[in-house]
This record gives C-alpha cells, structure tokens and sequence, in this order.
C-alpha cells in the first residue's frame, strides 16, 4: 500500500518522488518515460535504461526444449525482425524483413546466410532459390562466386578498375563443361 510521509508518498519497497517517478530500492526507477535500472536518468531515447560500473547484462531463462527472443516489431506489424536462441537445438538465428529467417548459427558452428539448416561451416542460399551469389569489395573493385540453379552453373566474377563484371571462370554442372576466359 501507499503510506503519505510528508512529500513522499512510501511503498512497500520504495517511495514515489515528486509526480514521475516510482523508486524500488537503490537501483530501479520507473518514470513515465521510461524505466531505469541502476540509474534514475534515462538516455534521451530509450524506454529502458541500464547502466552498471562493470558489466551491464540481461539474463533471459527459458524452458529447455523452449527459447529466448527479443522481437522487433512496429505499431502496424507486431514482428518484423527477432533475435532468438533456441534450446532445444542450441541454434542462434536472426530475422529480418516480414520476420525471416536470415542467418542461423548451429551449436556445431556451421553459419548459414538465408539458410536454415548450414551443412558447413559457412552455407549460403538454400534449395529453390535462383542463384546465390557470395561478393568481396574493396573500394570499387569486387570478385563474386554465382551459382546459378537455373542452369546448373558456377561462375567467378571480378571487376577491376572500373572495367565492369567479367566473368572469369564458369563451370556448367549440367554437361560437366567448363571455361576459362582470360582478358
């Protein structure tokens, strides 16, 4: 309950200071603009302000088949990107735009890139996209590997120098034909 002591206003565990703020303890504020953990002033933008002389850290427990998840989302759309780690195969993953699944990192450390499930250690694109394409840029200048599901081919790429793509080396899976150019 509320007890009137004077100008404050006592709560079972804290007191409420002037008209905006409610103090539980020494460490949590919460004002109408926000909530402070280990200091009672916001940084301008945030909802949630945490701030500790050493490390400052949230801890999220879940069930152990469950998961955690931080979820972005706006007014209009609930989720629209997420941070999750699941328990239940140990796998990091994040999502981006309408809330798909971008990069996943499994608990063998395979890393794949608009892939599910990575058999290696670095898998990119997955089984019915049209091509998956993996650039190196420095500057202006780049090299690409293409791998293009339409007709079975693997291609390297390079532009140097402003001379535009050139295709370097290309390999059809199809006909187990392959070609070297050289400019």
């Amino acid at each position: 309950g509320i007890i009137n002591s004077g100008s404050q206003q006592k709560i079972v565990g804290g007191y409420i200071s002037g008209t905006d703020t409610l103090r539980l303890g020494e460490t949590m504020y919460l004002k109408s603009t926000g909530l402070g953990i280990g200091t009672d002033t916001l940084d301008s933008s945030a909802n949630l302000s945490i701030t500790d002389t050493g490390s400052a850290r949230i801890y999220m427990k879940s069930g152990d088949s469950a998961d955690c998840s931080l979820i972005f989302g706006s007014i209009n759309d609930t989720a629209t990107g997420a941070i999750r780690y699941d328990h239940s195969d140990d796998t990091f993953r994040l999502y981006g735009y309408n809330n798909a699944q971008r990069l996943t990192i499994t608990s063998a450390g395979n890393v794949g890139i608009n892939q599910d499930s990575p058999q290696r250690i670095l898998h990119v694109g997955k089984s019915g996209t049209a091509e998956a394409n993996i650039r190196i840029q420095g500057g202006s200048d780049y090299g690409e590997i293409r791998v293009k599901d339409s007709d079975n081919a693997l291609t390297f790429h390079h532009n140097v120098g402003g001379a535009g793509s050139r295709e370097l080396f290309s390999s059809n899976g199809s006909t187990g034909h392959f070609s070297i150019n050289c400019y």
